[in-house]
């Protein structure tokens, strides 16, 4: 048993790329932009002004762009 866990921590070792600060940053970014997108399109569920719905939509659309030129 003890074998066998060593061998799947060893083979999740391998398998695990190394990542360079700048990519682990650049996926910490996307994934805080996808968080406000999430926070973004539950308000947009519940806005009734239209004013502010156009406001959160402009938001959205600008949080699309900037993952779209981290990924």
């Amino acid at each position: 048993e003890d074998q066998i866990e060593e061998a799947r921590r060893l083979q999740g070792e391998r398998a695990a790329p190394v990542q360079s600060p700048e990519m682990i940053e650049r996926e910490r970014q996307v994934e805080n932009l996808r968080l406000a997108r999430s926070r973004l399109a539950e308000q947009l569920s519940r806005a009734r002004s239209e004013t502010y719905r156009a406001m959160i939509q402009q938001s959205l659309r600008a949080i699309e762009e900037e993952i779209a030129a981290l990924s």
